[in-house]
């Protein structure tokens, strides 16, 4: 009798789990008991595995060249199957964390210096951080740069130590996001390219560009002229010249509406997916539509 009790507890459990995996393909956050299956990832559409041929139908515009085509072979599923490991978050990140968290606390320490800023700093030779010495600096931040004017300098320099450790990581925008800088930082601010003078003093001299063995335009088509096909600002290459905001000395650069563009816009797939499946409706983000 147990053993039929037992087969038929087993049974019971199996068909529930059965019917949790299958009903269960997703959920919509923040709302409760909704969750739906979809037979693929919602807005996504499912590539099979297989093979194909890639390469350009017609000649490149550029070069004027037919590259070859390219056979390519892929496994539709592989990114479910575990085979490559994902960063989920970096050591240095955490150590940077906790140094910050500790210095706008007004609680930071040498010892926790030591155990994560200069323990980064360490494993490529650098000198480590003094606290007592740098809060000593009399050093004038920028808030352009994404710094703190009224911040210990240890705050700063922290905010430093991000900015290089973490470079081209995707963390920056972020950053200056969370210490409220996002307008300070980019309001007015106009990308620049190459030094200026170093192009002038090469296209616009014929002898250099002919010598060079330069023959699809006349050296006459190229010259450099400000405001024509050129411009420079402070010295340096305006490469968006072409744009009223980014002209040298009448346009406003970049612009950044505090009041809008510190949340991003709620995509439209969400808001569909929340009416949808839980007959919710999400608000748009303060100047989106």
């Amino acid at each position: 009798m147990k053993k039929v009790l037992l087969v038929l507890v087993t049974v019971a459990l199996l068909t529930s789990c059965g019917k949790s995996l299958r009903s269960a393909g997703g959920e919509v956050t923040g709302v409760r008991s909704v969750a739906f299956n979809e037979p693929a990832p919602y807005g996504m559409v499912l590539v099979k595995r297989g093979s194909f041929e890639m390469g350009p139908a017609d000649k490149d515009s550029l070069w004027g060249i037919m590259p070859e085509t390219k056979g390519v072979s892929f496994d539709a599923a592989e990114f479910d199957n575990g085979e490559v490991d994902d960063l989920i978050i970096r050591y240095e990140e955490g150590l940077l964390n906790f140094a910050e968290a500790k210095a706008i606390l007004g609680t930071i320490t040498q010892e926790d210096l030591n155990k994560s800023v200069n323990y980064i700093r360490a494993r490529v030779g650098m000198p480590g951080m003094n606290l007592s010495e740098i809060n000593s600096w009399n050093i004038a931040y920028k808030k352009q740069e994404g710094y703190d004017t009224g911040a210990p300098n240890i705050v700063n320099e922290i905010r430093r130590e991000r900015r290089v450790e973490l470079m081209l990581e995707g963390f920056r925008l972020a950053d200056i996001k969370r210490w409220a800088m996002f307008d300070d930082v980019f309001n007015g601010w106009k990308p620049v390219g190459a030094h200026a003078q170093e192009y002038l003093d090469y296209w616009n001299d014929a002898e250099k560009v002919l010598a060079d063995g330069f023959d699809w335009k006349k050296p006459e088509e190229v010259l450099l002229a400000q405001g024509k096909n050129f411009d420079a600002i402070d010295g340096w290459i305006n490469p968006l010249y072409k744009n009223a905001d980014f002209k040298a000395n009448s346009g406003r650069g970049y612009y950044i509406d505090p009041d809008r563009d510190y949340l991003s816009s709620i995509p439209r797939s969400e808001i569909l997916l929340y009416e949808e499946k839980a007959g919710v409706t999400l608000e748009q983000n303060p100047g989106w539509y």
